[in-house]
């Protein structure tokens, strides 16, 4: 099953699976971030790897080789449930713009900070709407190149930037939240932009 190829323009498992554990050089790390950032389908296929590879329980005897292939083949698992389960989509809904949301009825929405404001950078504050299906969320901050600055899980739909989390003044900031639902099925509200003032 590793070896099935993913749908085309997705990233395969072995990809997720090296973001997940973090051996993946920095430069591909950079593009596997910046991939997630726009792409609805590998946000929602990392945030259920991720949350199936943090409840499995660690042997303690197991090399971390062992734990490569266990979460490969977690992943891919996960890959082919996501698929199967997912809703066709049309070229339009996977080329969406900033902030778009995929459909009004799979979208969750910004409460704060609006898009495309400038916002100071100290006790920020991250909010959007429930959505009363979702079983949690996850909050990525993204540098303007795509680098992950900080991020999240949490039940809860607001979240602050920790103090040790520092944003340098002008810059532009990309950040969105995706949530979890109890069926498998993923929601978020897409890539939203603010600059710090």
């Amino acid at each position: 099953m590793p070896n099935q190829s993913p749908p085309p323009g997705h990233l395969p498992a072995e990809i997720l699976a090296g973001y997940i554990d973090r051996s993946l050089p920095a430069a591909t790390r950079a593009s596997v971030e910046a991939h997630i950032a726009d792409c609805a389908a590998c946000r929602a296929e990392l945030v259920a790897a991720k949350r199936l590879a943090h409840s499995a329980p660690s042997a303690p005897s197991a090399t971390r080789g062992d734990r490569r292939i266990a979460l490969l083949a977690a992943i891919a698992a996960t890959i082919l449930v996501v698929v199967l389960l997912r809703p066709a989509t049309s070229l339009d809904d996977r080329m969406r713009s900033e902030g778009a949301p995929a459909s009004t009825t799979n979208a969750l929405s910004v409460v704060t900070p609006p898009t495309a404001v400038a916002v100071a950078a100290t006790g920020l504050e991250f909010v959007w709407r429930r959505d009363t299906s979702v079983v949690e969320y996850t909050l990525t901050i993204l540098d303007a190149d795509g680098r992950t600055r900080w991020s999240v899980n949490t039940a809860d739909t607001t979240a602050s930037l920790p103090d040790s989390v520092a944003l340098a003044t002008g810059s532009t900031i990309y950040w969105y939240v995706d949530g979890l639902r109890g069926d498998g099925r993923s929601v978020g509200t897409g890539r939203q932009r603010f600059t710090v003032q």
